[in-house]
């Protein structure tokens, strides 16, 4: 099982589309598993973490991914331009591995 989720980590993180499209993984706890574009993220605990908005960016996706997968509107660094930018996330939950796994358009 460790091997697979390494594996599926490694696939995930070499995913994308476009400048800005990608892939992340955080476990249910807010620590940040996989982060392609801010891999300086990684390891990190990030429950706590807010947008200029107040929105409780993790916990919110993390929320969603419990309902049964659904989207939420933050505020995050674009990385095409390094700015924040409005985006909208996608979360679902990988059970079986306590994963949320996101993605989302700017």
């Amino acid at each position: 099982d460790e091997a697979a989720r390494r594996e599926a980590l490694a696939i995930l993180r070499a995913m994308d589309f476009g400048a800005d499209g990608y892939f992340f993984v955080y476990d249910l706890e807010g620590r940040n598993l996989m982060h392609p574009r801010l891999p300086e993220l990684e390891g990190r605990v990030l429950l706590d973490l807010q947008d200029a908005d107040g929105v409780f960016v993790i916990r919110e996706l993390i929320a969603r991914a419990r309902e049964g997968g659904g989207f939420q509107r933050y505020v995050w660094p674009k990385p095409s331009t390094g700015q924040p930018a409005p985006k909208l996330g996608y979360a679902v939950l990988l059970e079986r591995w306590g994963w949320m796994l996101g993605t989302g358009l700017y």
